[in-house]
């Protein structure tokens, strides 16, 4: 769905009932989006970022390159968040200028 249209129907979601004492007041329902973004496609993740939380498909494909011990990457090292990020930035700009 293209980003103007989406922020035209969060706009029009109600703010959560008060009620119960659950949620304070004016508060908005917490959004989550998957975008497919793997380069080359009319939409980027960043147009939705501004209406919620974005999960995008890079992520599961570079996690499949990972058991596929692509990039020198091994399984052992998924217990370390910063190598995740290089592996991630690393295996995109190789794609990108192969």
């Amino acid at each position: 769905m293209w980003p103007e249209d989406m922020e035209i129907i969060l706009d029009q979601l109600n703010t959560l009932p008060t009620e119960q004492g659950w949620f304070a007041p004016n508060t908005k329902p917490f959004i989550v989006q998957e975008v497919i973004d793997l380069g080359g496609e009319p939409i980027t993740s960043n147009e939705y970022v501004g209406m919620g939380r974005v999960t995008e498909f890079k992520f599961s494909s570079w996690l499949g390159q990972v058991f596929r011990k692509k990039f020198g990457s091994q399984l052992k090292d998924l217990q370390d968040y910063r190598k995740l990020q290089a592996w991630e930035y690393e295996s995109y700009t190789r794609r990108a200028s192969a």
